[in-house]
């Protein structure tokens, strides 16, 4: 017999399902990336940012551009940039993801590539918004999702009685569609701990 490496029986173990992972896209948002299998993609109209979910529409944002974009951000339009990273502040959690490298931005933009390097550590260092590079749109994709489904697994985390955590597990538990009866909880919403705003779950389930 064969011995099998502890590392191939890693590999050649199935993976757990994964649930399905809606994504809110912007209507502004022309192009979309592809997406890994499980995301379900829903456009609306978002306050800020280009990619968030329902249950992290108020907690977390994402902002994506090209290379050419985030190039002419940092030097021709610095000030609107500035504006928009301003008001990305309330959000607990976003990050600017470029689909590209650093080295193209280089070429992109008329700044030297040490004010480059020292824009991207100003965002990061002065308004907690890091910025992440990606080579190609299937990786954009799958990098944005990655950073949603972590971010509301460990919201989800955060104990039994955290709002959010309380909203994802009735998301998971309820049918995606139903009919309203006297007991279909139409909208639920949530007070989430420590914060003025209100995460609105739709429920569109018979609880009874």
């Amino acid at each position: 017999m064969t011995a099998t490496s502890p590392g191939a029986e890693r590999r050649a173990r199935p993976k757990a399902d994964v649930p399905p992972l809606t994504v809110l896209v912007d209507t502004r948002e022309q192009c979309v990336p592809p997406w890994p299998a499980g995301v379900v993609v829903e456009r609306t109209t978002l306050k800020e940012g280009d990619y968030t979910t329902p249950a992290l529409r108020t907690i977390a944002v994402i902002e994506r551009k090209s290379v050419c974009d985030f190039a002419s951000t940092l030097s021709w339009h610095r000030e609107r940039f500035d504006r928009e990273v301003q008001r990305l502040q309330p959000y607990k959690h976003k990050c600017i993801v470029v689909e590209g490298d650093i080295t193209t931005v280089y070429r992109s933009s008329a700044m030297h590539p040490n004010a480059v390097i020292g824009s991207i550590a100003s965002l990061y260092a002065r308004w907690d918004v890091p910025t992440l590079f990606v080579g190609n749109e299937a990786g954009c994709g799958r990098l944005i999702a990655g950073l949603l489904r972590r971010w509301q697994e460990r919201l989800a985390g955060q104990g039994e009685d955290s709002a959010i955590g309380l909203a994802l597990r009735l998301e998971r538990q309820l049918p995606a569609a139903c009919e309203k009866t006297d007991h279909c909880f139409h909208c639920i919403r949530i007070r989430c701990d420590g914060a003025n705003d209100v995460l609105r779950t739709r429920c569109s389930a018979s609880l009874g």
